[in-house]
């Protein structure tokens, strides 16, 4: 079964950060599309029926405490169980197989991969360092794969994660070495008044700087509701220490800045 965002699950008032279904015996697929987030539960992953959602976070608060060279590069992914009511969520394990959550990040990658991936984990306990991309072994409990951006995939870079637990999850990372420059992919978007007549006396313009992740970007879209899109740029390469600048150039008779 596939449950979307845009659907109302056994009564549920869903947006765009989090889905939740009645699962059963069957499995299902869970997806945020505007967000950029997919949880896969095969077959006989869980007994009888259990309601299980997939949420969407960028709020600074939920993100782990990161060493001072790590930089988040993905929204924090929560898996969970709660109740029809949604008044009560819980971590309980309850997965007798893996399921395989897919999620957005806006490290660049191509032509030169310059980043060392960690992924952390809370499964309740708080949030822990789960692995370092590269350095798995046979008792590492999750283990991921990256797809390179391309067509296929929206064009973002997609992290592919298999666990065997209920948790929340983040991407970060830092350049291998210090000498190295590791790049993020940002969406740039410069909004104003929606009503032109505002045009005519003193406006002003807000210029965002977001993670390529998606989720960033809906964040904006609901802080910036009734507002106009002026201009954006999708996939903009910034290095992780690097300055950006705003230049507004030809600028029409009877306007200042």
């Amino acid at each position: 079964y596939d449950y979307m965002e845009d659907k109302s699950v056994l009564g549920l008032d869903t947006t765009q950060n989090i889905v939740a279904a009645q699962i059963d015996s069957n499995g299902a697929r869970l997806s945020l599309s505007k967000s950029g987030a997919r949880l896969i539960v095969p077959e006989l992953t869980v007994d009888g029926e259990k309601m299980l959602y997939l949420a969407v976070s960028d709020t600074l608060s939920d993100q782990p405490h990161l060493p001072p060279l790590e930089s988040a590069l993905s929204p924090v992914i929560v898996i969970g169980q709660c109740d029809v009511s949604m008044s009560s969520c819980h971590h309980d394990n309850i997965l007798r197989r893996p399921v395989v959550v897919s999620f957005r990040h806006c490290a660049s990658t191509f032509p030169r991969d310059n980043w060392q991936f960690t992924l952390y984990t809370d499964e309740g306990a708080g949030w822990q360092k789960a692995v370092t991309i590269g350095e798995e072994t046979l008792n590492t409990n999750m283990f991921v794969q990256f797809e390179q951006p391309g067509k296929k995939n929206d064009g973002f870079g997609w992290c592919h994660v298999m666990t065997n637990s209920l948790a929340r999850l983040m991407l970060a990372g830092h350049p291998r070495r210090n000498s190295l420059s590791a790049s993020k992919r940002v969406h740039l978007a410069v909004f104003g008044p929606m009503e032109m007549s505002s045009y005519r006396r003193s406006f002003e313009l807000r210029v965002y700087c977001v993670p390529e992740t998606g989720a960033a970007m809906e964040s904006v879209w609901k802080q910036e509701d009734g507002s106009r899109l002026l201009c954006e740029s999708f996939d903009f390469i910034l290095n992780e220490k690097g300055n950006l600048c705003i230049c507004i150039e030809d600028v029409i008779p009877g306007f200042t800045c």
